[in-house]
């Protein structure tokens, strides 16, 4: 039995199904969360800010300049007196937190004044100091000032959590060391300041896994939230929104030393010390910045913790996996139908883009709404689905045209087989021509007298003789708009309305009106080759024609591998019988005529006022029981097209 092809629509579908499959695991396994945090990246640095400045935190930020100023003693790293000096001069205007982003974990220079900075230190409970946790590059990490070693609430961490880009992208608000909990240096200055506005970090009386923060509720972050997999949730984090001022006010070293600074820029605010100098390596990779100074992370995490907190702006959320999972079944399905519907290359990108510009509008509106939806992976499956069923479509048409061709090219005008190609849904089903049963005209011919003719040639010279016959009738039946069904010896079966199913009368009428034409066309023509095979001096012929037009069942029989295209019917037949009636019947006027036109009652219908007949008679055909109506074609009477 044939091979059949599954329909285009079925393996579309299915092509669809799996580049979900794929990239659906993509995402469940983090393959897709680089492509992720650029969204997030892009989204992030074109927001706007929650607040153009935030007066309640100050850097003091020791570059370059301050470095090189050797008669400030701000050398690299800071002696402990010149730190000492700097804590003095920004605790006499009464600030309500100090964080200093500066490892003080031995003295500084070394046997140098570090009783004067320590003695800053325990004079001044709103210093916080930092320290490292141990990492592949330190260890054994950076340790806390000793001399705050039994005073925890006045030390912090200032490590910050990467992903697997390097980007930070998460702030810290504690982590768990033994029974306590270790504190990051953003989150105890804000916790200290809000202490101030009478607010404490405390649990959640309804949701035991959140905290609560003044006006905001803080749930953690997981590791499978949003387009994270798999990710350290290590401690208490949070995604940060980098909604906070793009720049902090900012002072330098020299300018505190030198007192040159208005004398309340440090009163009741938050002050952080650190290096902004870029001899000092304290780079960090976030959304807005491939070079971030520390500080001024530690800034943004302080900034966000007091908006929630004070204005109860909420954290940003996440679907789930299978809200996730939903929404790129939706785009793959998107770019699936773009691919099969759209054969075009230019109106398929077109579309595709659109389709993307709005995909990316929703998840967008949806990060200004504090919503962070996949944006990289929807893309990824619309765009994958609607290149691959695209391809494959591209791929099908090209394989049933070339099927077409090979079953018609040689047969078929190249108006028909444009028709044929144009209309080839309709005529293909399953990668093959569909069996149908239509209404067409079928023309039979055959040479009188070919037996004796045969013999009387060498079979070299009847080969030759014969091509050059058959190649003419089948030009002039091609030219007719027919199509060469087959040759049988010295006949040929032309038929008029397939394989494209003609469903109006007046298309039936074209058909039928194109037989006769063709019929007649070849008669001048087998006038011409005898004259010419008069002058070669090889033997002449007369022809008989027999058209009929009614139903017959269309198809294509054999494989995939050899496969012919032909027609089935009384139609067929009653053709065949038309063109061998009586093979002696001559009209006496029409003797001197090369070719005998007899055509079916139902062709004559179709043609009677085209072209001049002559009513033959109600014949019995060979094989049929009922008889025909059988007329004679003389000439064509009309120009016009039917």
């Amino acid at each position: 039995m044939p091979k059949r092809l599954w329909p285009a629509w079925c393996v579309s579908l299915l092509i669809t199904g799996l580049i979900l499959a794929v990239v659906v695991g993509l995402r469940r396994s983090g393959g897709l969360q680089r492509l992720e945090f650029f969204a997030y990246d892009f989204f992030t640095r074109h927001q706007s800010p929650a607040m153009a400045t935030d007066p309640r935190i100050v850097l003091v930020g020791i570059d370059e300049k301050d470095i090189h100023a050797t008669e400030l003693g701000l050398d690299y790293p800071v002696p402990d007196q010149t730190m000492a000096r700097m804590l003095e001069n920004i605790e006499a205007q009464n600030p309500r937190v100090v964080g200093i982003d500066i490892y003080r974990d031995i003295p500084v220079p070394d046997g140098g004044h570090r009783r004067l900075l320590d003695r800053v230190l325990l004079s001044n409970d709103n210093i916080i100091c930092s320290f490292r946790f141990p990492d592949s590059l330190n260890k054994d990490g950076v340790k806390p000032p000793p001399v705050l070693a039994n005073q925890p609430e006045r030390i912090a961490f200032n490590d910050f959590t990467t992903d697997t880009d390097g980007s930070i992208r998460r702030g810290l608000l504690y982590l768990r060391g033994g029974t306590n909990a270790l504190f990051s240096l953003a989150s105890q200055l804000a916790l200290v300041y809000l202490e101030g506005e009478g607010i404490a970090l405390e649990p959640d009386a309804t949701d035991a896994g959140a905290l609560r923060l003044g006006k905001a509720l803080l749930r953690p972050l997981k590791s499978n939230d949003g387009p994270y997999v798999k990710v350290d949730d290590a401690g208490y984090q949070f995604l940060m929104d980098f909604r906070g001022p793009r720049q902090f006010p900012t002072v330098s070293g020299s300018q505190l030393l030198r007192g040159t600074l208005a004398n309340d820029i440090f009163s009741n605010k938050i002050v952080i010390m650190g290096m902004t100098a870029r001899s000092v390596q304290d780079d960090k990779v976030t959304p807005l910045s491939q070079s971030h100074r520390g500080l001024q992370v530690h800034a943004q995490v302080i900034n966000q913790l007091l908006r929630v907190a004070l204005n109860g702006e909420p954290q940003r959320a996440f679907w789930t996996d299978w809200q996730q999972d939903e929404w790129t079944v939706l785009w793959c399905l998107v770019g699936g139908v773009v691919g099969y519907a759209v054969r075009s290359p230019w109106r398929s990108s077109i579309l595709l883009c659109v389709a993307l510009l709005i995909l990316t509008g929703a998840a967008w509106r949806a990060f200004d709404m504090r919503w962070w939806i996949p944006l990289a992976t929807p893309a990824v499956a619309c765009v994958a689905a609607a290149v691959s069923v695209n391809w494959y479509i591209s791929y099908q048409e090209k394989a049933q045209r070339q099927m077409i061709m090979q079953l018609f090219s040689k047969q078929v005008s190249r108006e028909v087989a444009e028709a044929i190609w144009t209309q080839r849904n309709e005529f293909l089903d399953g990668g093959r021509p569909r069996t149908q049963k239509l209404t067409a005209t079928v023309l039979y011919t055959d040479l009188k007298g070919y037996s004796s003719l045969s013999e009387a040639l060498d079979p070299s010279t009847l080969m030759d003789w014969l091509n050059e016959y058959m190649g003419t009738m089948s030009e002039v039946a091609i030219s007719h708009r027919g199509v060469i069904d087959k040759f049988i010896g010295d006949s040929v079966m032309a038929l008029f309305g397939v394989p494209v199913a003609r469903k109006t009368d007046k298309a039936i009428k074209e058909d039928a009106v194109n037989a006769v034409r063709c019929a007649l066309a070849m008669e001048t023509a087998l006038h011409r080759l005898n004259t010419v095979w008069e002058l070669r001096r090889l033997p002449t012929c007369r022809m008989r024609v027999g058209i009929y037009t009614g139903s017959l069942v269309a198809g294509s029989l054999g494989s995939t591998e050899r496969m012919e295209y032909t027609v089935i019917g009384d139609t067929v037949n009653t053709a065949s019988r038309l063109e061998s009636f009586d093979k002696k019947y001559e009209e006496p006027d029409l003797t001197d005529r090369c070719c005998r036109i007899l055509i079916g009652g139902s062709t004559w219908d179709f043609v009677k006022d085209r072209f001049e007949t002559r009513r033959v008679g109600e014949i019995a055909l060979a094989g049929k029981s009922q008889s025909v109506t059988v007329y004679r074609v003389v000439k064509e009477v009309s120009q016009r097209q039917g």
